[in-house]
Formats: C-alpha cells, sequence, structure tokens
C-alpha cells in the first residue's frame, strides 16, 4: 500500500501544499527581482507580485482545508473518513467521503451531502479523471447508481486501493 506521506496523495488544501504556495511564489519573486534589478531597475520590483499570488492560494486553499478539517471532526466516529474532491451533480468541491457498511456518503464543503446505497450503485467506473479534470496520485470512482445526478469522488491512491477491493468484495464493479 503506498504512504499518504507522498505528496501525490496530498491535496492542495493541505499542509505542505499550502507551505508550497507561501514559499515558491516568495523565493522566485525575490530571486527574480534581484537577479533583474542591475538593469531593470525599479521595474524588476514587478517581480515581488508573486508574493501576492501566493498568499492568494494559501489563504484561499487555508479555507477551504479548514472546513474539510470541521467536516472530518463532525464524522470522525462515524466511518472510514477520506478527504476527497468531489462532484455532486454540476458542483465540483473539496470535502469528506464517509464509507460506511450499507452506505457511502459524500460531504462537500459547499452544497449538499449526497447518500447513497451501497446497494443502488450499479456500478463504479475507476480512473484518474473526474469529470473535467485530471487528479494527478489520485483514484477516481465514478458512481453508476439509481440517481438523477453524476456523482464521482476521487481519493488518495492508497485509499482508493483499499476502497476498490471494499467495493469488489461487495460485488459492485
Amino acid at each position: 500500500m503506498a504512504s499518504q506521506d507522498k505528496l501525490s496523495e496530498k491535496w492542495p488544501w493541505n499542509g505542505e501544499f499550502l507551505r508550497l504556495f507561501l514559499l515558491l511564489p516568495s523565493v522566485v519573486g525575490i530571486t527574480a527581482t534581484v537577479a533583474t534589478y542591475p538593469f531593470a531597475g525599479a521595474h524588476s520590483l514587478w517581480f515581488l507580485t508573486a508574493i501576492l499570488a501566493g498568499m492568494v492560494l494559501y489563504l484561499t486553499y487555508g479555507a477551504a482545508g479548514r472546513r474539510v478539517e470541521e467536516l472530518k471532526s463532525a464524522l470522525q466516529s462515524e466511518a472510514e473518513l477520506a478527504e476527497a474532491l468531489l462532484v455532486i451533480g454540476k458542483v465540483h468541491s473539496p470535502g469528506v467521503v464517509a464509507l460506511r457498511d450499507t452506505e457511502l456518503e459524500l460531504v462537500p464543503i459547499v452544497g449538499n451531502r449526497r447518500k447513497v446505497s451501497l446497494d443502488e450503485v450499479e456500478s463504479i467506473g475507476e480512473g484518474r479523471w473526474l469529470p473535467g479534470k485530471f487528479v494527478w496520485g489520485k483514484r477516481a470512482f465514478t458512481l453508476n447508481a439509481s440517481v438523477l445526478e453524476p456523482l464521482a469522488f476521487a481519493v488518495p491512491e492508497s485509499v482508493g486501493a483499499r476502497w476498490s477491493t471494499i467495493f469488489r468484495t461487495r460485488g459492485i464493479r
């Protein structure tokens, strides 16, 4: 089983990525400013706006990460939980997937929760693509169930491998 310590197993709202969002633009902006100042003068200071871009990413994904952590703590004792990128209808949102013995619950940070009985699931497609986006280092599941709206989620590869086995043992392919 893969380790969840790998960067590919993390989401942009996790602490490792948040630190990168602050560090990389700062280093690049300062380095570019210092390197171009001798011949560009005050115009080289525009490279420092990269720091602002990193701060915006940090604040945006940090807020999403706090909401995901709140959801995880609220659902802690109920089921096996995994942070995920969810697709419920037309809404794509970070959130939490709760796998229970008889149902799967998708809990996004925006929009409505969706519970699906595992008996309702006719088939589950697996891959690296959610509708419209590639998910690096993650396993995407697309549910074909007796519901009207598209349902899909992506979880870290190590969690996805374990859940794939669970779905197969329940006869869902």
